[in-house]
């Protein structure tokens, strides 16, 4: 299915309790291991590198076919308990 987001995170399912906080979001998301010979865009969240004990880098990742995806680098920062992406660049778009 065309509108469905099939999400990973480092190459596995998302854990049940990702999955249930994005329960009530408008877009219909399946872990990875439900999507095969589905279609649907992959959308993959990959490596977390912390920089500093604030701050981190982060990878995602989509592809909706051989000549359709690409990858976006994030720069995380801690605020309160929780983290905050602070920018993105394209990292690279097939």
């Amino acid at each position: 299915n065309a509108s469905t987001f099939c999400l990973s995170v480092r190459g596995e399912d998302p854990s049940p309790a990702l999955m249930q906080a994005l329960k009530g979001t408008q877009f219909q998301i399946a872990p990875v291991s439900q999507c095969h010979d589905k279609g649907g865009m992959q959308v993959g969240i990959g490596s977390v590198t912390a920089t500093a004990a604030d701050s981190a880098d982060g990878v995602v990742g989509a592809s909706c076919g051989p000549n359709c995806g690409g990858t976006e680098l994030y720069t995380l920062r801690k605020v309160g308990n929780g983290w905050k992406v602070t920018s993105y660049r394209l990292g690279s778009i097939n």
